[in-house]
């Protein structure tokens, strides 16, 4: 198996988006595995969310497809107009 997760994060109080590539080493119905010990769900796949809500927020966007940095800002900048209906 040679398929790779690309991770964009936004850390909101910092004001960066940072990218990461996990390579997948197990799949199963629920979620991948990668060689770093990292468990993505597939139910988040190609969907910006919030992780931590308390200390240092941030938001993960990921995709097991190539995407582009434009790609992500655009999931993210939705997240925050649609889900938390800022403008």
């Amino acid at each position: 198996m040679d398929k790779t997760i690309t991770l964009y994060r936004y850390r909101i109080a910092l004001g960066n988006l940072d990218c990461t590539t996990h390579k997948i080493v197990k799949e199963t119905d629920k979620c991948y595995f990668c060689e770093d010990g990292r468990r993505f769900m597939k139910e988040d796949i190609d969907k910006a969310d919030i992780k931590d809500r308390t200390n240092y927020p941030y938001v993960d966007y990921f995709s097991t497809k190539a995407v582009t940095r434009q790609q992500a800002v655009k999931k993210i900048k939705d997240f925050f107009t649609q889900r938390w209906g800022l403008s």
